[in-house]
């Protein structure tokens, strides 16, 4: 038999009236990210409860009474920093349960190797939180319509470009540059998240992030469905947060569902103001369908807003006073030229067939180096990021299932038209 693990998350209240009616369980099975058998020894089943209709009633109710436990404002703020802190302490030690567990459980369970779970296992470490709260005392105003405008007490700069031209020369009006660009909608009561794919900590991110509207008002009942294809990293961190601080996390909720299930989606979204997906172009696609089926079903109540997170290019840059004058360093020789593409596999495309990458990718990942002498202009970076992108692996991303590279480089044309486009362009970098 192989090893075994929670695949959920329930505040201690929750787990004592809920599970204590001994609910169904659902499992499953993975070795190295690839469905196997329980008796493999070298595999780990996660396991998570399957809520009936009385019990999603009963943990809704829990978790809307325990946010009047949950303090605001700077009193959040201070107990979060050291109850995260605390957190971060107990699962980067060797001898912490939570520590064992994961190294344990995760390389075997989604496949990646135990010094990337090490490293994951003292992120909480490296978060910077100084400046957090002042995200929330930040208005875009019309004029990054127009420009880059300064995030106030924020390093960097914002800017949003308008679908229409009339948007943008109304951000240049004097009269309007300095209103509001976005008006506040009402604070949610129940947030709902979908976190896919199999990078360790998508659902958690999401959860920590829906906390922490508690800077500005009262916390939210937040529910998240956790992905099968990674759901113990999670838990293990939201255990250590209610060991450190239960009220912290009294009201979040890490489980598992169908979200096809149309029955159980129709009562989470009638109950939901927000929705926060990072999934699948697929996914997100099927959750704006509900939402919208939803909206006609109940037009009395506003359906839930969607914040979706899908495919994405992420470009990373390093400087060459990290590198060392010298570029000698490990870091340095990993990264090689000094442009080079990193193709990381997030969210499994079981329809994609390649020999490099048999389950496909969805997002991938531009490390621009920066090299002692050489031209770094962002004209410079961004010629070079549209030859990588053009010359990109054809079978990724949403290529078609299809071994022929004429048929599967068409989705990827318009990465290096984007690309290109940015190169011919007066472009700045912030």
């Amino acid at each position: 038999m192989g090893l075994s693990a929670e695949g959920f998350f329930l505040p201690k209240e929750a787990r004592q009236a809920l599970l204590g009616e001994n609910p169904p369980f659902q499992s499953w099975t993975l070795r190295y990210g690839q469905p196997c058998a329980a008796e493999d020894p070298q595999a780990v089943t996660a396991r998570w409860p399957l809520l009936q209709p009385p019990q999603w009633e009963g943990l809704l109710d829990i978790l809307g009474r325990n946010r009047a436990r949950v303090p605001q404002g700077e009193a959040y703020w201070e107990r979060f920093r050291q109850a995260l802190a605390r957190a971060g302490r107990c699962l980067a030690d060797p001898a912490d349960p939570r520590h064992q567990k994961a190294l344990q459980t995760l390389p075997l369970y989604t496949g990646y190797s135990s010094s990337m779970v090490q490293l994951a296992l003292r992120a909480l470490d490296w978060f910077s939180l100084d400046d957090y709260a002042a995200l929330f005392s930040f208005t875009p105003t019309w004029r990054s319509a127009v420009r880059f405008q300064r995030m106030g007490e924020l390093p960097g700069w914002l800017r949003f470009y308008p679908r229409s031209r009339w948007h943008a020369w109304l951000g240049a009006l004097p009269l309007v540059k300095d209103l509001p660009l976005l008006h506040r909608l009402p604070p949610p009561g129940l947030i709902l998240g979908y976190g896919a794919g199999n990078v360790p900590g998508t659902a958690l991110l999401i959860a920590l992030l829906a906390q922490t509207l508690a800077l500005v008002t009262a916390i939210p009942s937040i529910v998240i469905r956790n992905s099968r294809h990674e759901p113990i990293f999670g838990p293990l961190v939201l255990q250590a947060l209610e060991e450190a601080d239960p009220e912290l996390v009294s009201t979040t909720a890490l489980l598992v569902w169908d979200y096809e299930d149309e029955t159980l989606q129709r009562f989470l979204l009638r109950r939901a103001d927000l929705m926060i997906a990072a999934a699948s172009d697929t996914t997100i696609a099927a959750l704006e369908k509900q939402c919208q089926t939803v909206r006609r079903a109940h037009p009395q109540r506003r359906a839930p807003r969607l914040h979706p997170h899908g495919h994405k290019v992420s470009f990373a840059a390093i400087g060459g006073e990290f590198l060392g004058e010298q570029g000698g360093d490990p870091l340095s020789g990993a990264l090689g030229r000094p442009l080079s593409l990193a193709w990381r596999r997030s969210i499994p495309s079981p329809g994609i067939k390649t020999a490099a990458f048999p389950r496909g990718c969805t997002s991938w990942l531009t490390t621009l180096r920066e090299e002692i002498g050489a031209r770094s202009t962002p004209r410079h970076c961004c010629t070079s990021c549209a030859a990588s992108a053009v010359g990109c692996p054809w079978g990724l991303g949403r290529a078609a299932p299809s071994t022929s590279a004429s048929t599967a480089t068409k989705p990827w044309s318009g990465v290096g038209r984007c690309a290109f486009s940015l190169r011919t362009t007066k472009t700045s970098c912030y």
